[in-house]
């Protein structure tokens, strides 16, 4: 009980003290880490490493990414945290801000979610930036001690955006562009065929469909001869009329 009294003590007298940290938030830290805690007294070689690769991503690349070291995190979480200072450190959008919260080793990432409409975004893409880091993240051993997790961690993202930005400049291979122009072609090619396939079925329904004859009312009692009446039989329109019809013919041959 007076251990746990004790802790809640000290975390109620830094409160106001870490409410003022962050709010309005500090400038951005120069050499790309910010270690408040200390985590990195013990290991001053790795926090040098660390802030050579950020500060190299930056030069190469005009990238940043700035690491936020803290203890423990009372009035916020690390990636809402992360995504406050993202915004005052980078608004425009190119650049990450990583926090970890030693405590409780856990991970916040902010980072633009959203591309401009006016074409000026991030040098780097929402949806590559969130494979990288998905992919470095998941790649990266958690049972490290926190001080050589995130050595990892910056190592393993600097080389992931090192890589994009590198492979972006080259460009694809020329192989590999004329297997996407043939495969235009190809596409292109079977949509025009599958659309005269259609008009041609359209065409044979409807040469096949149903005719309909209409003939106009006739009010002489002989038959026309066909073609278009080319001859007027004295045949007339009677079911007893075989042997009229057999002379009519007669005469007609006769003609």
């Amino acid at each position: 009980m007076v251990v746990l009294f004790s802790g809640t003590f000290a975390r109620a007298q830094d409160g106001p003290e870490a409410l003022d940290k962050w709010n309005p938030p500090p400038p951005p830290p120069a050499a790309g880490l910010m270690d408040d805690g200390g985590l990195f007294q013990r290991n001053p070689s790795i926090a040098a490493n660390i802030e050579d690769r950020l500060a190299g991503l930056n030069e190469r690349h005009d990238f940043r990414i700035h690491l936020v070291v803290e203890p423990v995190i009372i009035t916020s979480t690390p990636p809402d945290l992360a995504e406050s200072l993202r915004l005052a450190w980078l608004p425009d959008g190119n650049g990450i801000v990583v926090v970890y919260e030693t405590d409780t080793r856990s991970l916040g990432i902010g980072r633009r979610m959203t591309e401009d409409p006016a074409g000026e975004g991030p040098r780097v893409p929402t949806h590559v930036s969130a494979v990288i880091l998905n992919e470095v993240i998941a790649d990266t051993d958690k049972s490290l001690p926190s001080e050589e997790y995130l050595e990892a961690l910056v190592t393993n993202l600097t080389d992931a955006f090192d890589d994009y930005f590198q492979r972006r400049a080259i460009g694809p291979p020329r192989e590999q562009s004329w297997k996407l122009a043939w495969a235009v072609v190809a596409v292109a090619v079977a949509l025009g065929l599958c659309a005269i396939g259609v008009a041609a079925l359209a065409r044979l329904k409807a040469v096949r469909g149903e005719r309909t004859f209409h003939f106009h009312p006739v009010d002489r009692p002989e038959r026309l001869q066909a073609p278009s009446g080319a001859s007027v039989s004295s045949v007339r329109f009677r079911e007893d009329g075989a042997a009229e019809h057999a002379q009519g013919a007669a005469e007609h041959v006769r003609r």
